[in-house]
This record gives C-alpha cells, sequence and structure tokens, in this order.
C-alpha cells in the first residue's frame, strides 16, 4: 500500500451522507440486516431437497464471486492511491515552481 503521505481525514463538520455511501459501506449495514439478506439469498437458492445436491457447487460459486469483487475492490483502491500520488507531485511541484518564481521578483 502506498502512502504518499495519505491520511485519513476526519471532516470537521458533520454532513448527512448519501444513500449509495450507506449501502456500500458495511459497517453502516445491521448486523442483522445482513443475516436477513444472507437468509434470502439461501432461500432463493434452496428451495428443494435437490438443491443441497448442489450445495457445493454453489458454495464455489460464491467463493468465486468474493474473490473476483476482492480483486476488483483492490484495484480500484490501488488505483486510486496511484493516481493520488501522482496529482499529489504534480501539486507539489507546481508549488514550488510558484515559490521559486516569487522568491525571484
Amino acid at each position: 500500500m502506498a502512502s504518499c503521505g495519505l491520511q485519513r481525514q476526519v471532516p470537521s463538520i458533520s454532513r448527512e451522507r448519501s444513500p449509495v455511501a450507506v449501502l456500500t459501506d458495511r459497517r453502516s449495514i445491521d448486523i442483522g440486516e445482513r443475516d436477513i439478506r444472507v437468509d434470502d439469498y439461501l432461500n432463493d437458492k434452496l428451495q428443494t431437497a435437490s438443491d443441497f445436491a448442489n450445495l457445493d457447487s454453489l458454495i464455489a460459486s460464491v467463493e468465486t464471486q468474493r474473490i473476483q469483487l476482492q480483486d476488483q475492490v483492490g484495484g480500484l483502491i490501488s488505483g486510486f492511491q496511484v493516481e493520488y500520488c501522482q496529482r499529489r507531485r504534480t501539486v507539489i511541484g507546481k508549488v514550488s515552481s510558484a515559490r521559486g518564481l516569487t522568491s525571484t521578483l
């Protein structure tokens, strides 16, 4: 994980979070709500006794999806970190250039 001086900043003014932010933040979803979602998913997938014969493939499918999502999130995070570091270097370079110009005046 590249740091580039990246620090999490806590906003000083509280503001209402968007519904999308609430839904994408796992910490914002109550444990009971997550249990209900898992229960609904399993009820959908396991409706008859024959569905239990396919339980191993269902578990493998869920694990594959979990790995793919984890990889996607990891790629997004590292992409954002690289972009942040590049923009930070650009801004620092411009500030340094501006300081150099003002010192020569």
